[in-house]
């Protein structure tokens, strides 16, 4: 049974926005690019592994207690809001 970084790792939802390629490549109409032009709007879950100055790290896999899988780093000015997740109950099936 695999033990999540609980205490010092809480659970997130982070709500952050990041670049991506709006339009393909060749030449676009201004009222086009005005148009299409936004950000993506992300929604990150996982354990808050770090957090410095400049970034957030969330892990979303876990294996062993030593090893984790889709760590994510936001910067910090991309991040719109961050819940902190709870638990209200759980069940282990099978």
């Amino acid at each position: 049974m695999l033990n999540p970084p609980k205490e010092n790792h809480p659970r997130v939802c982070i709500h952050w926005f990041d670049a991506y390629d709006a339009l393909e490549t060749g030449w676009h109409d201004f009222d086009d690019i005005n148009k299409k032009a936004d950000l993506a709007y992300c929604l990150s879950i996982g354990w808050l592994f770090k957090e410095d100055d400049k970034k957030y790290v969330l892990i979303a896999d876990l294996t062993g207690d030593e090893q984790a899988g889709r760590v994510t780093v936001i910067p910090k000015g991309w991040i719109k809001k961050i819940e902190y997740l709870t638990t209200s109950h759980s069940e282990v099936k099978g």
